[in-house]
């Protein structure tokens, strides 16, 4: 079933130990959406984060293959959301450092909004954020 919980100091598929880390897990075919409390942009800011999947005990993490995206919406309303980017990663060995300017929203209060969706069954995908956060 699906899950989304955080974790420390876990083994990614990189091979390094993990900081905190939030973990996504969707079910096959589907999709995990998680909702931030509203931010407002400044000057300057960018999204920073590393992307990839947790190992297992072997240090292998399987056939994991999903779409990470992080979006935007104005205030509760769904209709504004917009993609800011996505990433389709499949279980290689490397994270995927990832940065996003929003010099484009300063001055606007937004939520944002991360996505992981499975590319078939989700049995592998144990999608991982690390270091994930807005920068200055």
């Amino acid at each position: 079933s699906a899950y989304v919980m955080t974790h420390k100091n876990v083994k990614l598929e990189d091979g390094r130990k993990s900081g905190s880390i939030l973990e996504t897990h969707p079910e096959d075919n589907g999709f995990i959406i998680g909702q931030y409390p509203s931010y407002f942009v400044a000057e300057g800011d960018i999204i920073s984060a590393k992307i990839g999947f947790l190992a297992e005990e072997d240090g292998s993490c399987g056939e994991g293959d999903a779409v990470f995206q992080v979006g935007y919406m104005i205030g509760d309303d769904l209709d504004t959301y917009r993609a800011l980017d996505s990433w389709h990663e499949f279980c290689d060995s490397e994270f995927r450092k990832v940065l996003i300017d929003l010099s484009g929203l300063v001055g606007k209060e937004i939520h944002f909004i991360l996505i992981v969706l499975a590319n078939g069954p989700g049995i592998d995908d144990k999608a991982i954020w690390d270091s994930l956060g807005i920068m200055r």
